[in-house]
């Protein structure tokens, strides 16, 4: 088991609770072909600002994170069709709600 501050590097993520309430954070995301986001390598801090010009893919990063999210609890066509629709985007929290209660 990891401990608390312990990098998990192959999963691009820092480790900060127990398991049964983890407090995670993500601080690599590596995408290609998402999006206009062709070949991309973004590194996270405790507090990472995403800032730049119109169009060049600040939304498009934001709905990588939350497709790998919704992947955890739905299946890959639902995750897909989910980015950027409010409706599905609300089933995939309801579902996180119920399986923390």
């Amino acid at each position: 088991m990891p401990t608390f501050g312990q990098e998990l590097p192959e999963l691009g993520l820092l480790y900060s609770g127990a398991w049964s309430d983890p407090l995670i954070l993500l601080t690599r995301l590596q995408v290609k072909g998402f999006k206009n986001l062709v070949d991309v390598d973004v590194r996270f801090g405790p507090f990472t600002c995403i800032a730049g010009a119109n169009g060049i893919g600040k939304s498009n990063l934001f709905d990588a994170i939350f497709f790998l999210s919704a992947l955890a609890e739905i299946p890959f066509l639902d995750a897909a069709m989910s980015v950027r629709d409010e409706r599905l985007m609300v089933v995939t929290r309801e579902r996180r709600t119920k399986t923390e209660s």
